[in-house]
């Protein structure tokens, strides 16, 4: 069996979740799950995406390199979950943007108003 797949069988025994919840939770099927942890599959990318999706605080260095533990220290960083982060972050600063410029259209009419 591939390291990879020890990784992920090791990681979801410690999540404590069966075989079929993990599957749910990552929204694929179940054996998908039993065919790495037979070996039978390798890991596919998009299992390992899900995972750290799922998981922001696993490490993406041990899941798919075994460097490192298996969890982000609690001063790590872990570029996932900073990306989200980032984009969610981004998003709203696009959407104050677009409310300061509709403030400030309406702040002009108004004052034209005023001013007549």
């Amino acid at each position: 069996m591939d390291a990879i797949n020890v990784r992920v069988v090791d990681f979801l025994k410690h999540t404590g979740k069966s075989k079929s919840e993990f599957a749910q939770q990552l929204d694929i099927s179940p054996a998908v799950i039993s065919h790495i942890s037979s070996g039978r599959n390798k890991v596919a990318l998009d299992i390992v995406q899900k995972i750290l999706e799922h998981y922001p605080n696993v490490s993406p260095h041990w899941l798919i390199m075994g460097v490192g533990d298996m969890y982000e220290s609690e001063n790590g960083v872990n570029s996932l979950a900073l990306q989200k982060e980032i984009k969610s972050l981004k998003a709203e600063l696009t959407e104050l943007s677009n409310r300061v410029t509709v403030f400030q259209r309406n702040f002009k009419k108004l004052s034209e108003l005023v001013s007549d």
